[in-house]
């Protein structure tokens, strides 16, 4: 049984968005959201992203969805 691990999730989309060149408030803009607050929640692993916001960004990220998530086996 796999478990998703928020904090290392934030830490993939953390570095993916560096990777790419992408700011915080541009990244949340490209998303939809008016600020970057959801995305800063996401990074520090308060919470994840829906499965829509993940489609998104591996979209804006050009990458996979399995690149942007963390699973632990429990």
């Amino acid at each position: 049984m796999y478990k998703l691990d928020k904090k290392q999730t934030g830490t993939k989309i953390r570095i993916m968005m560096m990777k790419r060149g992408f700011k915080t408030t541009e990244l949340a803009h490209r998303l939809g959201y008016t600020d970057n607050s959801m995305l800063g929640r996401w990074m520090r692993g308060e919470t994840t992203p829906s499965y829509e916001a993940l489609v998104n960004l591996s979209v804006i990220l050009r990458c996979n969805i399995k690149d942007l998530v963390h699973f632990d086996e429990v």
